[in-house]
């Protein structure tokens, strides 16, 4: 009896610490993960150079305004008072807020834009092979197929679309794997697990509002696929109920958001590309084909593998082909986007650029091929070394394209890349440069500003060019300004030597508050600008405007309600998490 106790004893000491034995496989590729991450900074961190390209200085200054809000505790959610020239114009509330205050985040601790760079890079590396990862694993496929098409992922082009022209998508693509996890829900227990599902589904809305609808698209023909074979339907439309439900908790401060501010102003929507048919994979954006050039390879060898194996292919990868198939053509049929901008849709000119359909395709190729690797493709030896070739070249396509980029910053004349409607305020090439190595954060945002007009105010039907109207009422009209912040309000001073009109560089939405001369002019008939700026009546001497936006007790509770739910929802995962290792 004595031996019998002690044999159980030990046992049961065995498999307290089998519990506690991390998997050594999963450190490995996570490990593996962020060194390959700090590999493709190493281009940046030699060169000591800036990919500055079309919408840097935008999302800069969407993030170094977050940051001061953090820094001074002055919260802000919808006028930027310190970034966008300290005009008072809304953007990150209806430009996925929850990025933003984590991106503010990383700028806050950034001792300057180079370093914010290579953070912010770093984590979205990191964040999109951890993504990739997660999905593949969800899906049981083994590590050694996980870990290389995880890295293979880092170094597509939607990943490296943030890194060589700040497209913003790339957050999104970030992220789409790890949000496609509720698909294997779908599929294989034809069934929704809604706090899952809302969780991500609300994560994806507050980071990037598109690729929330690209996600929304991926999810229906996996969810239509569990409806029509399940035998419980009834408690499948609950369970989706509910996660919708956990989506708008999650969610609401953005609907809010554009409720509150769409319906009592008439905004200039994002930039309107006029010429979509050209901006797809087989024309001007063919990039996205070639990046990395093994990616071709590799589908026809998928789809080679997946015409032999179709009989004994599954449910999930079919739907994920079709699904894949969908938005490829959607990135590549210009002769569709020609004909649908003719008949001037305008929900068309949301999408913007159609090679954006080929990051979820992306996705969901990887995610199939992966899958038929992992059920008809044994991982030997020779096909680890074939994985490792693969990886290995990829990452140096990646470091050899970030570092022609690079080269640019070397130049005296195209070290900027952000396009048309750019401003320098300096003739001096390295001073400029230099700002973006400085502590000084401003410095970097007065050298280079950009006229991005995206949600202003437009006030009338003229014809004025937007951008041009932006930086002659803004970017050009601050000599004799001078603005500060004071009892979280942006005051504005100037002296004069006579009366007559003045625009002011700020901007006056429906519900921003105006205090001019120490009069309360919010309800007076203002002459605005074309994209809000207050024209007013100037004295002789010194004079004032305090602008102000105000912290209406519904937006309070609307915000304070969202970041509840969002620390309830982070809690509640965490307790699973740990009630899952513990099982």
């Amino acid at each position: 009896m004595g031996e019998l106790y002690q044999l159980n004893q030990d046992k049961k000491m065995n498999q307290a610490s089998h519990k506690r034995r991390p998997d050594r496989a999963l450190l490995f590729s996570l490990l593996t993960l962020f060194v390959t991450a700090g590999i493709l900074l190493l281009p940046q961190i030699i060169q000591q150079a800036m990919i500055i390209s079309s919408d840097s200085v935008f999302h800069f200054n969407r993030f170094y305004d977050t940051a001061m809000q953090m820094k001074e505790g002055n919260f802000q959610y919808f006028i930027s008072m310190y970034g966008f020239q300290e005009s008072g114009r809304i953007v990150n509330a209806l430009y996925g807020p929850f990025m933003a205050y984590l991106q503010g985040l990383l700028v806050l601790i950034s001792p300057s834009w180079f370093f914010y760079q290579l953070l912010s890079n770093f984590f979205l590396y990191s964040l999109a092979g951890i993504s990739m990862l997660t999905l593949l694993r969800k899906a049981r496929i083994s590590h050694g197929y996980s870990l290389m098409t995880a890295l293979f992922y880092m170094t597509t082009y939607s990943v490296q679309y943030w890194t060589m022209r700040q497209g913003f998508s790339s957050w999104g693509a970030a992220l789409l794997p790890l949000c496609l996890v509720p698909i294997i829900d779908f599929v294989e227990g034809k069934q929704v697990k809604p706090f899952k599902l809302g969780l991500l589904m609300a994560l994806m809305f507050q980071t990037h509002i598109l690729s929330s609808v690209f996600l929304a698209m991926i999810y229906l023909p996996f969810f239509a696929y569990a409806f029509v074979t399940t035998e419980n339907k009834r408690q499948l439309i609950r369970q989706l109920g509910l996660s919708i439900g956990i989506f708008c908790l999650l969610s609401v401060n953005i609907a809010y958001s554009f409720i509150q501010v769409y319906g009592k102003n008439s905004l200039i929507e994002p930039f309107v590309n006029k010429h979509m048919a050209s901006s797809t994979i087989f024309k001007n954006s063919s990039y996205w084909l070639a990046t990395p050039s093994l990616l071709v390879p590799l589908l026809l060898i998928f789809l080679a593998l997946l015409i032999v194996h179709w009989k004994k292919t599954t449910v999930i990868q079919k739907i994920s082909l079709f699904t894949a198939s969908f938005f490829f053509a959607l990135s590549a049929a210009a002769p569709l986007w020609q004909l649908l901008q003719n008949k001037d849709y305008q929900i068309v000119e949301l999408i913007q650029f159609p090679f954006r359909f080929f990051i979820p395709f992306t996705v969901l190729f990887l995610f199939g091929l992966g899958l038929m690797l992992q059920k008809k493709v044994p991982l030997t030896i020779p096909v680890k070394i074939i994985g490792t070739f693969i990886i290995v070249l990829s990452v140096s396509q990646f470091l050899n394209t970030t570092n022609q980029a690079l080269n640019k910053w070397q130049s005296e004349k195209s070290y900027i890349q952000t396009g048309k409607h750019t401003t320098l305020f300096s003739n001096d090439a390295k001073e400029i440069k230099d700002s973006f190595f400085d502590k000084d954060l401003t410095k970097a945002l007065y050298y280079v500003q950009k006229s991005t007009p995206d949600y202003l105010p437009w006030t009338n039907d003229s014809t004025e060019n937007k951008y041009k109207a932006y930086t002659k009422q803004v970017v050009k009209n601050q000599n004799n300004f001078v603005k500060r912040i004071e009892n979280e309000q942006l005051v504005i001073e100037w002296s004069a030597t006579e009366e007559k009109e003045v625009t002011v560089p700020v901007i006056k939405y429906s519900d921003t508050n105006l205090e001019f001369n120490h009069t309360d002019i919010t309800k007076a008939k203002l002459k605005l600008t074309t994209i809000g700026n207050p024209i007013l009546t100037q004295k002789k001497g010194h004079n004032q405007l305090i602008l102000s936006y105000p912290h209406q007790l519904s937006s309070k509770i609307i915000v304070a309600l969202t970041f509840l739910c969002w620390l309830v929802a982070l809690g509640m995962l965490y307790y699973r998490r740990k009630k899952f290792a513990q099982k």
